[in-house]
């Protein structure tokens, strides 16, 4: 038996240098496509690992961008089938709040004006007919109180006319607000102001006043 134990070979010192890869063992079934794998993934590894990362900002845009064409916008691109959903109408309701408002509120104004007025011209020819039967100078009345008599009287059916249509235009501006699309709480603005009594009829003449009814008499029994 040898007297002396057997010699250990020395580790060469560049070993921790290589690049040791473990074999799992076994031969692969095509050594040429194996062989393709590993030479493409260190073609990769080093074409990533020379490649140099390049971080574009506004900055340096137009220097990285070199050979192409930037286009530069300052306004949003909006989807034009989302125009309607995106638009803050907020103005425009706000626009035909006041305008349906101040229209409707108008037309009610106009109407109790001329009422109003309707119930002076009745009551001026209520003063000249006293003024009239009460005159002595005959040529006085009928020269200056019967033509100014006549002249409102003409204004009463012309008042009245004007009064009715007045009535129906305001119906014509609800409707037409309606159809619009305004809300019913901007139509009745001036509601106050209507009249409350309608003493006029289409054709200018005063309202029939309802026929007074005698009560029936019940006799009683002697």
């Amino acid at each position: 038996p040898p007297t002396e134990p057997p010699e250990t070979p020395a580790r060469s010192k560049s070993a921790s240098n290589d690049v040791v890869v473990i074999d799992p063992g076994g031969r692969p079934k095509d050594k040429d496509n194996y062989l393709a794998d590993i030479a493409q993934a260190e073609r990769n590894r080093r074409s990533m690992a020379d490649a140099s990362v390049i971080v574009v900002t506004d900055d340096n845009l137009a220097q990285h961008a070199e050979g192409g064409k930037l286009t530069f916008s300052n306004d949003p691109v909006v989807n034009e089938d989302r125009t309607e959903e995106l638009y803050d109408s907020s103005d425009n309701r706000a626009e035909q709040e006041a305008y349906w408002r101040s229209r409707v509120r108008t037309k009610r104004q106009e109407w109790a004006n001329k009422v109003n007025e309707i119930y002076e011209l009745e009551q001026r020819a209520s003063d000249l007919r006293i003024q009239f039967y009460d005159a002595d100078d005959p040529f006085y009345r009928d020269t200056r109180i019967k033509p100014e008599w006549d002249r409102t009287l003409d204004n009463i059916v012309e008042a009245r006319r004007a009064a009715h249509r007045l009535e129906q235009e305001v119906a014509d501006v609800v409707a037409e607000g309606g159809r619009a699309g305004a809300y019913p709480g901007w139509l009745n603005d001036g509601t106050d102001l209507e009249p409350k009594e309608r003493h006029y009829t289409a054709d200018g003449s005063a309202p029939v006043p309802p026929d007074s009814v005698e009560p029936t008499m019940v006799e009683e029994n002697p």
